[in-house]
Parts: C-alpha cells; structure tokens; sequence
C-alpha cells in the first residue's frame, strides 16, 4: 500500500483496513507478494505473535500489523507520526541489544520486545514441550532429559552472547551473521547443541583481540551484562534455530521423521500460542507487555 508514504494516507491507513489502530513493527513480510498476487492477507510469524500479545493486554482495540523491515524503517514512519501527529499507530521494535550498547529511547507511542526479538519471548521451554507432544503424536517420551538439555543449551548460548556482546561494545567483531546460525556451529551429535570445543573456539577468537581493551572499561561492562538473561542476550534467530534442532532431535529419539520442515514446527507452535499464550509467555515477559501497552497509551 503505498498510501502510508504520505501523512495522510498513514493517518487514513486504518480505515482502510476497519481498524482502531495500525501497528508497524521490524521484521520482513516474507508474505507480501504472495498477499499481492493471491489478494489474500496472511499473517506473518512475527505479525501473528504481536498481535495475539495486543489481543491479551489491550484487547478493546481492532489493530492491522504490517513488518516493515528494519530499525531504521521503523524510525520512518516514527518520524512522519511525530511530524504529522497521527494519533492512530503504534510502533512495535526489537529490543537488540540497545540497552547495553546505546543510549536510544523509543517513543511514548511505541513498545519494544522484552527479549533480543520477539523470537526469544516466544520460544520457551514449554511452548516446545508442548510442540512435541503433538507431532509425537501421544508417544511417550522423556520430558525431564529434555529439560535438562534445553538448559544446558540455553546456559552454553548465553554464555557466548554475552562474549559476543562484550566484543561488540569493545569493536570486536566475534559472531559474523552470515546466515541463521550466526556464525556459531550448531551440532545434533552434542547434547547442548553447541559443543564445548564451539564455545572454546570462539572465547579463543575474543582472548587473543581482547589485550587493547582497559581493564576498568572489562569491569564496567562485565557488570552491565551480568543481570542479563538469555531471552535479552540471544540473537532471535539463533535462539529459534537451537530451539527447533532440541524439538527435531527430541523426536528423531522417539522415531518421529526428522526431516520434519521448520515451517510446520513454527506453524504448530503458532497455533498453540496463539489458543493459550499466557500459558507460554513467561511471567516476566508478561509483565513487561502489559506495562509497555499501558505506557503507549492503549
């Protein structure tokens, strides 16, 4: 649509759609040209979760969401609200690691993730149990080992993130992005996913760039990155690439096909959020939503 390029068609974008307010949040509509083609309006992942966590705290408002790629097109249309003083949208941004590495503060008339991205609040422990027990199709299987392994991961990969982020604030670059995995070997053959000779490779790569650094600036961002839990840490699509090989490789054990597609994993786990979410959405996460929906006045 491209109305939203001027202030008044963004101010008119929601009766255009029959809704209170337009919501415009990071993350790519992978979906837009077969929405185009077919005429259709389909929901992507990220699109269907922020509007199922608006649905829960604010739930008195029609809203249409539309990704609109990065930070820095979110800040576009920040902008032309601002300028143009529109009153009817919202603003959806990752968290990233903005809270450790900059100083930026998002509008009053936006929200922010609770995690890295909204694939951190969405991937939990029980949200890929429940997964399980329906493509297992009812077979049994050994819930507490999984357990056990989806902590071990969780621990190993927000160990190296919060390297990665140390780096980052000292101009080393560690994790290059070059695809979903970031850089970071993820192995089915090791319990956590991530081996221990993974993780020394890469501490290897930060200790031997790490001797410029001042040992009061180590200090200081040691103790900014400590409190900092997995969810805030992990890149989203790392921690949705770990989280989907735990939930393949839990059922290959159990004789399940392993060749199962990524899609039909999220997809289920989609569905099962959406029914239920407060039941997967941790307390914390949970608590953040609400008071940031409240702060941008819904």
């Amino acid at each position: 649509m491209t109305f939203t390029r001027t202030k008044s068609g963004l101010k008119n974008y929601s009766r255009f759609f029959n809704v209170d307010i337009t919501v415009f949040a990071e993350g790519k509509n992978c979906l837009a040209e077969q929405n185009k083609k077919f005429g259709t309006s389909v929901e992507t992942s990220d699109e269907l979760f922020h509007h199922t966590i608006l649905n829960i705290f604010s739930p008195n408002h029609l809203y249409k969401i539309k990704s609109v790629g990065s930070k820095t097109n979110v800040d576009t249309y920040a902008k032309k609200i601002r300028d143009g003083d529109i009153r009817n949208c919202l603003l959806i941004y990752d968290s990233d690691y903005e809270s450790v590495i900059t100083s930026w503060v998002a509008p009053a008339w936006a929200m922010r993730t609770y995690g890295y991205s909204w694939e951190n609040d969405f991937w939990t422990a029980k949200i890929c149990e429940s997964v399980i027990d329906i493509l297992s199709g009812g077979r049994t299987w050994n819930k507490s080992a999984f357990h056990q392994t989806f902590l071990l991961a969780e621990k190993r990969i927000t160990d190296l993130s919060r390297v990665e982020v140390f780096c980052r604030v000292n101009g080393i670059n560690l994790i290059i992005p070059k695809n979903k995995s970031l850089g970071v070997r993820i192995s089915s053959g090791c319990a956590a996913l991530i081996s221990a000779s993974e993780a020394k490779r890469l501490i290897e790569v930060v200790k031997s760039q790490l001797r410029s650094v001042d040992d009061a600036l180590r200090l200081e961002i040691r103790s900014l990155l400590r409190p900092l839990i997995s969810t805030q840490l992990v890149r989203g699509h790392l921690w949705e690439a770990i989280c989907i090989s735990l939930i393949v490789r839990t059922l290959k054990k159990i004789q399940i096909d392993s060749a199962l597609p990524t899609d039909l994993i999220r997809n289920v786990a989609l569905g099962l959020f959406k029914e239920n979410p407060l039941h997967y959405l941790e307390k914390t996460a949970q608590t953040h939503y609400s008071k940031q929906q409240k702060q941008a006045g819904l």
